[in-house]
């Protein structure tokens, strides 16, 4: 079973959760590396099934919340899952904007339309 190390970092935003494979030192979303955390920076360990109900659950393992990328990235990852799903076909796709896109393109809906739509496909 795989472990992960969940790593907080505080920031001017208040704190988010960081995501990082046991022994890699860059976080699943890239955006943080290990070695540039202060080493008291709190950490938790925890197997993968854990880490993917939390993700489920979108529930942070602590006070603050996910890294919204780091979550969305671990959960593709980890499940194969995507966040948003296409409201008119059904098919996932990771990011709103490429929700958007997907809706504006393949669906041939107006921009406006397809943005409204793409609020109301996260999963």
């Amino acid at each position: 079973m795989n472990k992960f190390l969940l790593v907080t970092n505080a920031g001017s935003s208040g704190s988010t959760w960081h995501i990082f494979r046991e022994g890699e030192e860059d976080c699943i979303c890239k955006g943080h590396s290990i070695v540039q955390l202060p080493r008291n920076t709190p950490k938790k360990k925890v197997k993968q099934e854990k880490l993917v109900d939390l993700l489920r659950k979108n529930e942070s393992p602590g006070l603050g919340s996910w890294a919204g990328k780091c979550r969305r990235k671990a959960l593709e990852d980890i499940t194969g899952e995507k966040q948003f799903s296409c409201p008119l076909c059904g098919k996932g796709i990771s990011t709103r904007s490429g929700l958007i896109s997907h809706i504006s393109g393949v669906h041939e809906k107006p921009s406006k339309a397809a943005k409204e739509m793409a609020a109301k496909g996260g999963a």
